[in-house]
């Protein structure tokens, strides 16, 4: 082997001089090299190295031309060839093992562009299009990551906080809005939500989410690419239902709708479907959100929910805008076993119930969507269209009173159970992304591929 000296003696000597000494000239500097035997050439450290560098030829070797290409140009950033990079990248990989024959190396293709350099790390998730339904694109489309499923190496690296969870798309370095609702690095969980420009029907769709920058600090709510903003104007409220404090929950949504519990505890935080949920009494639990007059619902609305009943179901109010009993203005949303097991929306200008016929089962996570599409009613289960849709031009009246999570706001019918993230839109939201939303929420296992954490090169 050998070592680079300085200068060489004359300012343009080139070849050798005896055995020992090769003058060239190396980055337009003239050097001179010294050939250095090593003392014990077969140490178990040589060795592995020999190994190494077998099994990088033989890796190399193995490309495609195209591949080749494609390294060549990765190196040229750093002036090197791209056979250089190829070895730099792959050494660690083929030494540590005790064969060359380590195909395929851990980088087959050279690294892509980086968001920014000061970040460290990055993962790659996937979502499987199998998993996204339909026949088009969709575009603007929320999506949640349970951190939980990301690698360990991930909570070693990332803020405490996740201040500097940065999200782009599969071109790594186009920035997406996101909200960090939780993050525990000792337990290793935590819930992350996104926007993603497109998601394809009928192709994986990759994305990348960029960790481990200690100076980094969370976005603004409002920033272009903090939390509110991951949320279209549509969604009038989004309550991921974990604490705030003990008595209040926020609205993700840049609305403000953030909720009061009638009083501390009551309903209680604990672990639910999508991060944590509010666990809910059956006897005087609630969260009240502030009166607007969106609630009213003067057009297209969707309502989305996730929802568990602890023991066999009973008669339930899930929600309800309501300014009092009797005849007083209101709507409920609920499910009611007494009158024949329905899914019900009741709306008192004139005792209107707009229902579907469906049964839950004890302790189940069911996804609850309803939806009205001009005076199209529809109700669907984990994603799927439940009976067939209900038709009404019924209105809703304008009522003045606060929102209510958990019961109908009179008294009347409690949750004894767990809700959970909670949304609430003022358009009707298309069949196939309700579809697309429950495989998301649903099984995160299936939904998105989760590859091994990338250093920055």
């Amino acid at each position: 082997m050998t070592k680079n000296k300085n200068a060489a003696l004359s300012i343009e000597a080139r070849g050798k001089l005896g055995k020992d000494i090769i003058y060239q000239k190396l980055h337009k500097t003239q050097t001179a090299k010294s050939y250095r035997k090593p003392a014990n050439p077969n140490t178990e450290n040589q060795q592995a190295v020999r190994v190494a560098m077998q099994g990088l030829i033989s890796a190399w070797q193995s490309l495609t031309d195209e591949q080749k290409t494609a390294w060549n140009s990765y190196g040229q950033k750093s002036r090197r060839p791209g056979y250089s990079e190829f070895l730099r990248l792959n050494y660690a990989q083929f030494f540590d093992s005790e064969t060359y024959d380590e195909w395929p190396p851990d980088h087959i293709e050279p690294p892509g562009p980086w968001y920014n350099e000061a970040w460290e790390n990055r993962i790659k998730i996937t979502v499987d299009n199998s998993k996204v339904s339909g026949s088009a694109d969709f575009e603007n489309i929320p999506l949640f990551v349970d951190l939980a499923e990301l690698p360990a190496a991930f909570f070693t690296a990332v803020k405490a906080d996740g201040g500097d969870i940065r999200v782009t798309t599969g071109d790594m370095v186009t920035e997406m809005p996101r909200e960090v609702v939780s993050l525990d690095t000792g337990a290793e969980t935590g819930e992350l939500h996104f926007q993603a420009p497109a998601l394809k029907y009928n192709e994986n769709t990759d994305f990348y989410i960029y960790y481990n920058n200690p100076a980094a600090s969370d976005y603004a709510p409002s920033d272009p690419y903090g939390a509110e903003n991951v949320w279209p104007s549509t969604f009038k409220g989004v309550w991921h239902k974990n604490d705030v404090t003990t008595s209040t929950i926020k609205d993700s949504t840049s609305n403000a709708n953030n909720g009061t519990k009638k009083a501390a505890n009551e309903p209680t935080e604990a672990a639910g479907k999508v991060g944590q949920a509010q666990d809910y009494d059956g006897t005087n639990d609630y969260i009240a959100i502030p009166d607007k007059s969106y609630w009213s619902f003067p057009g297209n609305f969707t309502i989305s929910y996730w929802i568990k009943w602890e023991g066999t179901p009973g008669a339930t109010s899930i929600m309800g805008h309501d300014e009092g009993g009797g005849g007083s203005k209101k709507w409920i949303l609920g499910w009611n076993n007494t009158v024949a097991n329905k899914v019900s929306i009741h709306i008192q200008t004139g005792g209107y119930n707009i229902s579907w016929s469906w049964t839950p089962s004890a302790d189940t996570w069911y996804l609850m969507t309803v939806k009205r599409s001009s005076n199209s009613w529809y109700l669907y289960v984990n994603g799927a269209a439940t009976n067939s849709p209900q038709s009404n031009s019924v209105a809703f009246p304008s009522i003045s009173a606060p929102l209510t999570l958990g019961s109908d706001g009179e008294s009347w019918k409690w949750v004894k159970g767990l809700l959970d993230e909670i949304r609430i839109q003022d358009t009707a939201e298309g069949a196939d992304q309700i579809i697309t939303e429950y495989n998301n929420q649903a099984d995160q296992a299936t939904f998105f591929t989760i590859a091994a954490p990338e250093t920055k090169p």
